[in-house]
């Protein structure tokens, strides 16, 4: 509880150099803001890394982490990290990972989650603040597995 708050605002901005994951936004999309906060950080109290993505403007962030630990990256659709702003839900991510946000033509909101080029989820937003994960190794329907930021 307290424990947990205290070392969240403590939160010591170092880590190696290669623990980020890069966060891309699709066409058709309007900005998105993201949050990183420590895995430990489960009330998501003082994130560690915060970053409007901008269309087609790849964004890499992290949390601080070593390269083979994980952290959570929260998807808001204002720059105010509310419970009702979060699109996605938490999205555990580790160093080299991808994730590209875009909007279907049906005017859905769609996160795909990548490690070493395989898609390893798909979620589907239901709205502000609500969200339905799918985890998954195969593409979902009118998914693109292939995109890479590294290129």
């Amino acid at each position: 509880g307290v424990s947990k708050l205290i070392g969240a605002a403590f939160n010591a901005r170092s880590g190696p150099a290669n623990n980020t994951a890069c966060a891309l936004l699709g066409p058709g999309s309007p900005s998105r803001y993201v949050y990183a906060y420590r895995a430990s950080d489960t009330w998501h109290a003082v994130p560690y890394w915060k970053s409007r993505l901008s269309l087609g403007d790849p964004t890499c962030v992290s949390a601080g982490q070593g390269e083979n630990e994980t952290f959570d990256l929260k998807v808001y659709d204002t720059d105010s990290p509310m419970p009702t702003n979060d699109v996605f839900g938490d999205v555990m991510c580790k160093a080299g990972d991808t994730i590209f946000i875009f909007r279907d033509p049906s005017g859905e909101w769609h996160l795909e989650q990548s490690r070493d080029g395989e898609l390893i989820r798909s979620v589907r937003a239901q709205g502000a603040g609500l969200a339905r994960a799918a985890d998954n190794r195969t593409a979902a329907p009118g998914g693109n597995s292939s995109r890479n930021l590294s290129a």
